[in-house]
């Protein structure tokens, strides 16, 4: 069983076993009796910050663009720091994050935990801001290809 499980599913031992700690998000049907196949969740790297000189945990768009509660603790914070203006004939939270529905994963991480600092900067036309973004930088605005000048709606560091 081993032998046509490794030949059909592409499973490299130990690497591929399941261990007490992983977090499966899904289980796949096995054609082979017996045999759990299980989409589990990666375990980030760290990565080395220059500007910190050691490594850190990184948050990049590839966390946040699966986790479902990322949108929540973002819209909160703007919220509590005024910093979310909303249009007077109402909003609703998929105009935000359209693709929020579609998340994979919903971890329930309370990110007031993750995160111990914050910095915001209220920008104006033609300010730069050089930042260590291994640690995290986020920015939205209404970016358009088209030359001219732009207004940034929201920006987060």
């Amino acid at each position: 069983m081993i032998t046509r499980a490794k030949a059909l599913y592409r499973l490299s031992s130990p690497d591929d076993y399941l261990v007490p700690d992983d977090q499966i998000v899904a289980e796949v049907k096995s054609e082979i009796p017996g045999l759990l196949l299980a989409i589990v969740m990666a375990r980030p790297k760290r990565n080395f910050s220059l500007l910190l000189g050691r490594d850190v945990n990184v948050l990049w768009d590839n966390i946040g663009s699966v986790d479902q509660s990322c949108l929540h603790f973002f819209v909160r914070m703007l919220q509590e720091r005024e910093l979310l203006k909303l249009p007077p004939d109402g909003f609703e939270l998929h105009q935000l994050d359209p693709v929020n529905a579609g998340r994979s994963w919903c971890s329930g991480a309370d990110y007031e935990k993750l995160f111990c600092d914050e910095i915001i900067l209220k920008l104006k036309p033609g300010d730069l801001v050089i930042l260590n973004n291994l640690t995290w930088a986020h920015a939205v605005n209404n970016w358009t290809s088209l030359p001219g000048t732009r207004r940034i709606a929201v920006a987060l560091a």
